[in-house]
């Protein structure tokens, strides 16, 4: 039996074709194929009225009132719908919209100032460093012999689809193992997409890092490592770990 999907239309024309869970919403089925595909600030929960999609064809099912108290009856009227409330039906196309925001890091920096390891100081050994952002992911590629930046990269953050606040992305990893991991391989597929990026820049390979940190807030060090920050979000707002972690 052919599975279920819906069809997707990109703002760049691209079109791609997604699959569907039975009773999914139109959002599970575009973080399905790229979370980066869409905004949605509020996780799902039909609050924020972000993440709007317009039905091309097929049957879109009943508007709800999320979507009347976010969208005028002039939208409604030309068939934009919120994603998190649409269920997906087989054979349904979607167009995306554009969406907005753009990564943006500091580009040039001063000698970095700190003593590096004497070991570290041999020609040809690099580090990268990773700041995870709720809404940026920056990584800095770092040639120790010189203990300077030597290239920069960033992207939004994927987990953005999940929600634009750390709450809301506490509370999706809540729900239970899959949920938690899906945020931590999403986290992951970024930075390392981002070092591929600044071993290009430096025309460098991959067996040139020696060394690889990571920082952010406590929420996303612990989406990073998998660990269920649930605990964060209810007092008394313990976490799970605060010490350095290495691996």
């Amino acid at each position: 039996m052919k599975p279920a999907t819906i069809t997707l239309l990109s703002s760049d024309g691209t079109t791609m074709i997604a699959p569907i869970e039975d009773g999914g919403t139109v959002l599970q089925a575009i973080r399905n194929i790229d979370p980066a595909l869409i905004d949605a600030p509020c996780g799902g929960a039909g609050t924020c009225g972000k993440c709007r999609v317009s039905v091309v064809s097929g049957d879109g099912g009943p508007i709800t009132q999320e979507e009347r108290r976010h969208l005028s009856a002039e939208d409604l009227g030309q068939g934009v719908r919120l994603a998190c409330r649409v269920r997906a039906q087989d054979g349904l196309t979607v167009a995306l919209g554009k969406r907005t925001g753009t990564a943006v890091i500091r580009e040039s920096f001063s000698h970095i100032s700190g003593n590096p390891d004497p070991l570290h100081r041999e020609k040809g050994l690099y580090g990268v460093a990773v700041d995870i952002g709720t809404t940026t992911v920056a990584a800095y590629l770092i040639d120790f012999s010189l203990a300077s930046v030597v290239a920069t990269a960033s992207c939004l953050n994927r987990q953005r689809a999940y929600g634009a606040d750390v709450i809301a992305r506490i509370d999706y990893a809540g729900r239970g193992s899959q949920e938690l991991h899906q945020l931590a391989d999403l986290i992951r597929q970024d930075i390392s997409q981002l070092t591929e990026a600044l071993l290009k820049k430096a025309n460098l390979q991959r067996d040139a890092i020696k060394e690889f940190s990571v920082v952010g807030n406590t929420t996303m060090l612990h989406l990073f490592s998998a660990v269920d920050p649930s605990s964060i979000a209810v007092a008394p707002f313990t976490p799970v770990f605060t010490e350095l972690r290495s691996g």
